[in-house]
């Protein structure tokens, strides 16, 4: 369980996964801020009042993608240093998980591997808590 609760902003455009992450995080402790698609994100992005600890970005979403989103955080002073997370649903995508890392994210993972235990250890892991 974490020590502080974490405030992770989480840009998913599935409501099923939007709900199961929500709940999920909620259990675990954490705020969250759920975005429904690219486009909601970067302009959210823009009147956050606090920073988030952690960034998880989908990269398949309307009008703005996860690497977009990603492409905007770290070109943003505010956010640059955050870690982030980027999440697919494709497998077989290394060069979507090889574009994400050279544009700054920490870890690129696919949906499902591992379950929420192991997303959560990795977030807590980037976070240092």
């Amino acid at each position: 369980m974490p020590h502080k609760p974490l405030y992770i902003f989480i840009a998913e455009d599935d409501p099923l996964l939007q709900r199961l992450y929500k709940q999920a995080f909620k259990l675990r402790g954490y705020t969250v801020e759920l975005t429904v698609d690219g486009e909601d994100a970067m302009k959210r992005l823009d009147v956050l009042k606090r920073k988030p600890d952690l960034f998880l970005l989908d990269v398949r979403m309307p009008k703005i993608d996860g690497l977009g989103i990603l492409f905007g955080i770290k070109e943003d002073a505010r956010y640059n240093k955050i870690p982030v997370i980027v999440l697919t649903s494709l497998s077989g995508r290394q060069s979507e998980g090889a574009r994400a890392i050279a544009l700054g994210a920490d870890m690129y993972l696919l949906k499902g591997d591992g379950g929420l235990d192991e997303l959560f250890a990795h977030i807590e892991k980037l976070t240092g808590v």
